[in-house]
């Protein structure tokens, strides 16, 4: 079931793997980073920043806070150290959300208007919330592949393994 321990543990995952994949781009000049590798949103720099607006836009949608402006494509960093710090309080931004979620709040829906394809959207809340972090894990699994056609291997990326 997905609940308030659930959310916790994944910020914990994603704030661990969010710098892993960060520490690991900052070895990589920017021309690398923004470098398109033919990805769905062709560079490093670009799948980060998609990352961080879609995270921006769903903890939104989860609190009930304004959207922010960016879109899901838009390129607002385009320096991994700049959006290193943006990056860490967002972690941090969710993980506090979630820590103040009882178990029921994840009982009920949530309608919104997706950015993708301009449709209104009412889902179980936990469903949106699943997404929220499988997203994540989709999208860092892209950013690691093209680290590593980079020559660079992020390490060990599972959950099990988590420093705790």
């Amino acid at each position: 079931m997905i609940g308030r321990d659930y959310c916790l543990q994944m910020c914990r995952y994603n704030r661990w793997m969010n710098g892993k994949v960060i520490d690991s781009s900052a070895k990589l000049s920017n021309d690398l980073l923004n470098l398109d590798q033919g990805a769905f949103f062709a560079s490093i720099m670009h799948t980060l920043n998609h990352l961080y607006i879609v995270d921006q836009l769903w903890l939104a949608r989860f609190s009930g806070a304004v959207e922010p402006e960016s879109k899901i494509d838009d390129l607002v960093y385009s320096d991994i150290e700049i959006l290193r710090q943006p990056r860490i309080e967002l972690d941090a931004e969710a993980e506090d959300f979630f820590s103040q979620c009882s178990n029921d709040w994840f009982e009920g829906e949530l309608e919104f208007t997706s950015q993708a394809d301009g449709l209104l959207y009412v889902v179980p809340k936990a469903l949106a919330v699943m997404h929220f972090f499988n997203h994540q894990v989709h999208h860092r699994g892209q950013v690691s592949t093209m680290l590593y056609q980079q020559g660079m291997d992020i390490g060990v990326t599972d959950l099990p393994r988590m420093p705790l």
